[in-house]
């Protein structure tokens, strides 16, 4: 078995690789070529930064990295670990780790962060052993959103996010996934959202219309419990069922809205991060 960068593997061969590497996970994939070009775009993915696993020069394992800048600081993000399921319980994982980490450091990236699923007791174990530690609990809830018509508040879509006016509204820290990188380096493929009451911007929600899923969403503080959150979901419902993946479970007002309005928590991950 040989460890090296993914500079130079095919796209085709990292989609059949991660097909088959989560064909037994709790979350189903199937994934193309054109998914994986979205996916690296969106989330900064360098394959040269990314590790894989080869046997006979077959791919049979991948570590997937994005990688961002802000406020000086360089960081790292997990954006996929898989091995197909004849090779694990080799430590192929820590294998890719030990490999690609001395690589990173060496061009300044020392912050890493990644997700994982709550019960997904192994991985959790190897991230652990690597020198992670848990930060956050995050949680994903879907569903159609009971919500009775909000006559006072208007739901406008527009062409992009001020990202200061998100920041006023905002309560906790959105994940990697969907921070305001990741949406601007996808932007074409967003719908925005902003809530007003007559002339008063109120809130806003970022949709992305690749996956479904709500990116961002937010209220400002005056204005919650006076019907914005739900003007807002009920015009996000006629694009299809809800499905705000990783939501920080800290913003105990935000659970219990997504409770309320009848969206049920479908997975729990944790955010798990290490400075090496």
């Amino acid at each position: 078995m040989e460890i090296g960068t993914l500079a130079g593997v095919p796209l085709a061969a990292i989609a059949e690789v991660f097909n088959e590497a989560f064909s037994d996970y709790k979350i189903k994939f199937n994934v193309n070529e054109h998914f994986l070009l979205t996916k690296f775009a969106a989330e900064n993915i360098k394959p040269e930064a990314s590790a894989g696993a080869f046997v006979g020069g077959r791919l049979v394992g991948f570590l997937l990295h994005g990688l961002d800048q802000t406020g000086g600081i360089k960081y790292v993000f997990n954006a996929g670990t898989g091995v197909v399921p004849p090779y694990r319980g080799q430590q192929i994982a820590q294998k890719m780790y030990t490999y690609i980490l001395p690589l990173l450091k060496e061009q300044g990236y020392r912050h890493h962060q990644l997700e994982v699923l709550n019960d997904n007791l192994p991985a959790i174990h190897i991230y652990k052993n690597m020198g992670f530690t848990a930060v956050r609990e995050i949680a994903s809830f879907k569903g159609i959103p009971q919500v009775a018509g909000i006559h006072n508040v208007a739901v406008k879509e527009v062409g992009g996010t001020d990202w200061d006016f998100v920041a006023t509204c905002a309560t906790v820290q959105p994940t990697w996934q969907n921070n305001w990188q990741c949406i601007e380096r996808a932007k074409g493929r967003h719908r925005f959202f902003e809530a007003y009451a007559g002339d008063e911007r109120t809130g806003f929600a970022i949709y992305d219309t690749f996956n479904g899923r709500t990116k961002q969403f937010g209220v400002k503080p005056e204005w919650r419990r006076k019907g914005v959150g739900s003007a807002i979901f009920g015009h996000l419902a006629t694009l299809g069922e809800i499905n705000f993946v990783n939501y920080d479970l800290s913003d105990k007002g935000g659970v219990n809205f997504f409770r309320k309005i009848g969206l049920e928590e479908y997975f729990g991950q944790y955010e798990m991060k290490m400075y090496y």
